[in-house]
């Protein structure tokens, strides 16, 4: 082995480097994964660190802690430069590399292919992920999707958000049971049909009377 290593060019010792460690590096992150240590570095999981029950980073949210007009902070979805992309980026860069170079072919050449084929397992890495996560996301309710839903009232909402309600509406195809606040002056009792204007401190529906009283 040592003397395989030391007949091997400078190009192809920094390959070997490269490719060894970061080899061993995605076996662990891959048994660590189907062992369910972690995400494996993918920086698909966002924290809730107000423990309002939704991950931080999901809503924009204004001084008062609410989202009223619900931005929503939606990326690509793409995460091109997670941990597990540059591990698989560094890996193949390295045995491809050293592949080409054991093989005789310029290293100028070889560095250039070994970086392409690095680049597109990476990318490749980050459509994966995204993948993965839209099916982690599937059948997860999105508080988001209430928005513009219309339901009824089943504990009375009190006006001017003095305190919450609870409504029945039907989000991503099931029928939910969530807390409301109103803005109107007079309160929302059982049965009243709502619609959802907005979200409020990241869980709670902000809901007004659909139907205005004649």
């Amino acid at each position: 082995m040592i003397e395989w290593f030391e007949a091997l060019s400078v190009a192809g010792k920094v390959f070997v480097c490269v490719a060894i460690p970061s080899t061993l590096i995605l076996v662990i992150q891959t048994v660590m994964t189907f062992f369910g240590f972690g995400d494996g570095g993918d920086g698909t999981d966002m924290p809730d660190l107000d423990g309002d029950g939704v991950p931080d980073g999901i809503f924009g949210s204004n001084d008062a802690g609410e989202t009223d007009n619900f931005e929503v902070a939606e990326s690509s979805g793409l995460h091109m430069f997670s941990l597990r992309g540059i591990v698989a980026f560094f890996c193949i860069f390295g045995w491809l590399g050293l592949t080409m170079v054991s093989n005789g072919t310029e290293e100028w050449l070889a560095v250039l292919v070994a970086f392409i084929g690095g680049f597109l397992a990476m990318l490749g890495v980050a459509f994966l992920l995204k993948a993965l996560s839209k099916l982690q996301s599937d059948g997860t309710m999105n508080i988001r999707y209430a928005i513009g839903a219309s339901g009824s009232v089943y504990i009375t909402v009190p006006p001017q958000r003095r305190s919450k309600g609870k409504v029945n509406l039907l989000v991503q195809g099931k029928l939910e049971e969530l807390d409301a606040v109103t803005d109107e002056e007079a309160p929302l009792p059982f049965g009243t049909e709502v619609v959802v204007t907005g979200i409020s401190g990241g869980n709670t529906l902000i809901v007004r009377r659909k139907y205005n009283k004649e």
